[in-house]
């Protein structure tokens, strides 16, 4: 084993059984600070934290963006809960207002008005998939949906000093049914702006998505690019994260039959992903990979660190189930 490999795993093992709890907390402060600040119309408290987890390096243990964890948090004030009714959207949005009236010049406030009309869209619309929407929730929805874009771009001078502000529109795009050819100069754009906000990487996933308006080709250039525009800080990070996520949002434990993920160019991202977060929280992550691809020899060593502390959060669905399998198949002789 080479010497950083050897003393990563041992930095594993000692702080293994505390940490992937610790990113967790940290995880859910800050979706909790974001959505009782906004409940509470603490505006003085919303800004700080935007600016302050604004900040590219502003990272969880795990390497999560803090800023992604923030707008997580407006986004659960603004979901109305289920026995609310249409008032409720009504209300934050009004919240929303009261913000950019206390903080005109304010990005994140502006960004966050967009998001409410959106959340007050899906009222309508729902989670499910489009075969189960009711046929009269179509014109509400698509009606908040380009309500929300005409503001975002009303608002350009001031939301887009945020690339925050790209996030969020390629997202309200990819609802709206942009074609790609309409949306591909506008993540260029995103992209000659920062580099760094790993929103706009993973809005542009999202959209690229079989059940959105991509496909497994479309998503692996996406990623492709992606990796070569930051490979010489962040080595092949990227393209590891990138496809955890299509596997959690969209092809589950086929991730290696339905797309075009490569193992040996993912396990060189995930060993990137540990020298730069030796996080525990990483490890479980990779560990699931490495059973999904049927790396015996990684999926012992990942094993042995995680022992009898698994993550069972990163091994969804059906994580308990998932990781004992993989367990028993990896130290089985």
């Amino acid at each position: 084993m080479k010497r950083h490999s050897y003393l990563l795993v041992l930095f594993l093992l000692f702080t293994f059984r505390t940490a992937y709890a610790d990113e967790l907390s940290i995880r859910d402060s800050i979706r909790n600070q974001a959505r009782n600040a906004l409940l509470s119309e603490n505006f003085p408290e919303l800004e700080r934290l935007s600016i302050l987890y604004g900040k590219n390096d502003k990272r969880t243990p795990s390497g999560a963006q803090k800023i992604s964890l923030f707008d997580d948090g407006l986004n659960l004030a603004l979901t109305p809960p289920p026995n609310e009714d249409e008032k409720y959207c009504d209300r934050m949005e009004k919240k929303v207002l009261n913000w950019i009236g206390a903080y005109p010049k304010s990005p994140a406030a502006r960004i966050a008005y967009a998001r409410a009309l959106s959340a007050h869209a899906f009222f309508f619309r729902g989670k499910g998939y489009a075969n189960t929407v009711p046929e009269e929730a179509w014109e509400p929805f698509f009606r908040y949906e380009n309500i929300a874009m005409d503001y975002l771009n009303k608002n350009e001078s001031i939301a887009s000093a945020d690339t925050g502000w790209y996030a969020i529109k390629i997202h309200i795009a990819k609802h709206l049914g942009w074609k790609r050819e309409r949306i591909n100069p506008f993540i260029e754009e995103a992209l000659s702006k920062n580099v760094d906000d790993d929103r706009i990487y993973y809005a542009v996933l999202d959209y690229l998505f079989p059940k959105w308006h991509g496909d497994a080709d479309q998503l692996e250039h996406f990623v492709s690019y992606v990796v070569t525009k930051t490979q010489e800080k962040r080595g092949m990070e990227l393209y590891a994260r990138f496809y955890a996520a299509a596997s959690q949002f969209q092809y589950k434990h086929e991730l290696f039959s339905q797309s075009k993920a490569s193992w040996p160019r993912m396990k060189i991202g995930f060993e990137d992903l540990l020298r730069r977060y030796p996080d525990p929280w990483n490890a479980n992550i990779y560990a699931h990979f490495a059973c999904l691809a049927r790396d015996k020899e990684k999926s012992v060593e990942l094993m042995k660190m995680i022992g009898g502390s698994p993550a069972l959060i990163v091994w969804e669905p059906d994580g308990i189930e998932v990781f004992t399998r993989c367990r028993d198949w990896a130290l089985s002789s």
